[in-house]
């Protein structure tokens, strides 16, 4: 998971990490990318980093990363605030 996680914060990168088409999980906090400079760093193994961001609670984040994932969405409602 760390691995993934800090390929996906990689602002250089223009190629997509993976091909999924839904990617659910958390969003990462300045904790998280604490962990994520010390994995890079080499403090923290790929094992040590997974077992830190596990043991975090972070809200939920969706990722629709192909048309076929979009495809699945339906607005159900629109509100004016």
């Amino acid at each position: 998971m760390a691995i993934v996680v800090d390929a996906n914060r990689d602002r250089k990168s223009q190629q997509p990490v993976h091909d999924y088409d839904i990617v659910i999980g958390p969003i990462a906090d300045d904790g998280v990318v604490l962990q994520l400079t010390n994995y890079r760093e080499g403090i923290y193994s790929p094992e040590e980093a997974a077992r830190l961001l596990q043991d975090r609670y972070l809200d939920q984040q969706y990722y629709f990363g192909t048309e076929k994932a979009l495809s699945y969405l339906h607005k159900t409602k629109v509100e004016t605030i």
